[in-house]
Formats: C-alpha cells, structure tokens, sequence
C-alpha cells in the first residue's frame, strides 16, 4: 500500500505546495460544502509528514461527500494550494503550479502528490477515531470511555490521541498518528461539520 518515490520528492512538495500561485484560478480554494450533494463531513487541520530525516508540514481542508471527496493542501500564508478531487476510482490533482493531474486512482494521486499512498477510503474512518470497516483489524485497544486509540490495518499502526466533542455530541481523535516503512504522517484535525444524516 505505501510506495515511497525517491528523495527529489519532498522538493516538488515543497515546490507546489510553498511555492507561489501560476495563475489566479491555481489558488482558488474548494467550493463551499453546500454545493457537493451528500455532504457526509468537512474538516481542517494540520498535516504533517516524517520520511527517514526529511519532514513537510501543511493545512488541510477535507470534504467528503459519499465516496467523492476534495482534499486541499497549502503551505505558510496560505501559499501553494493543492487539490485532489475525485473518488477511489478517478482522481484529479490540481497542482498550485497550475498543473492538472488525472490519476486512475486515490493511490496513484497520492503516489504523485506526496510520494507515497495512504487508503483515502481507509483514512476517512480513521481520522474520525474509527477503524475502516471491511478491512482486517489487528491491535485494537480502546480505553476506558470506548475511544480507540492503537489500531493496526493495510499495514499502517495508528495511535489516536487527544479525544474531545465536536458539535456537542460526537468524540473524535484531536490527534492521529499512523506509521509503515519508515514514513510517519501525522493529522491534527481541529474544526469539523457533520452532516445531520452521517453516522
């Protein structure tokens, strides 16, 4: 599941994601929820990743709508925005350089935006403080309140961290780490919206 490019990668990260706007169109920022239909959640926060002795760090702004999701990254200020748009099967990279990327899928978009892949299918269950459901689960530990907090799956060990409420009723992770091969990618996901119909 995780393929990790060479070294040249974190520049081209820090290329697209610091580097400045091409064009005005290559900075706009995603829609607002309401004009994706069956908006499930959206969420900000902080990315950050560790492969070996090279680091990168950004925000993030996620929204996904059944299996569709738009995922925006950018660096300092606001620089370099990022967007991936798409589903498991079809997936755009919208560059900040102003390149477009169309991908097969999640995988190889993450592949080509980051250098390595993390189950986008996966990650909206675990970012949430949820194991993914129809994958084998290994190490699950929870504590005393019922919040998960170590979990093994697709060869990722992911520890959860910092549990609080969302809009007054929902517990989810305020930190999350998940770990293979030497690359660490750690979310601090802060200020969420549920749909009222997502469970």
């Amino acid at each position: 599941m995780l393929a990790v490019m060479p070294k040249p990668f974190f520049l081209k990260v820090f290329s697209a994601v610091i580097g400045f706007c091409a064009a005005v169109s290559g900075c706009t920022s995603l829609p607002p929820a309401s004009v994706l239909e069956s908006v499930q959640f959206t969420v900000k926060g902080r990315l950050g990743v560790r492969n070996g002795a090279e680091t990168f760090s950004s925000s993030f702004y996620w929204v996904q709508a059944n299996d569709r999701f738009q995922i925006e990254l950018w660096g300092p200020l606001g620089q370099g925005r990022t967007r991936m748009v798409g589903s498991e099967q079809n997936v755009t990279v919208y560059a900040a350089n102003g390149e477009v990327y169309v991908d097969p899928d999640s995988a190889s978009a993450m592949r080509r935006w980051l250098g390595f892949s993390v189950p986008i299918d996966a990650l909206r269950s675990w970012i949430q403080g949820r194991q993914a459901p129809g994958y084998p689960t290994q190490e699950l530990t929870r504590d005393e309140r019922g919040d998960l907090r170590n979990l093994r799956q697709l060869g990722w060990v992911l520890v959860f961290s910092d549990y609080g409420l969302q809009e007054h009723t929902r517990r989810v992770p305020g930190r999350i780490s998940a770990s293979q091969a030497g690359v660490t990618v750690t979310l601090v996901p802060k200020d969420w919206t549920f749909s009222s119909t997502f469970q």
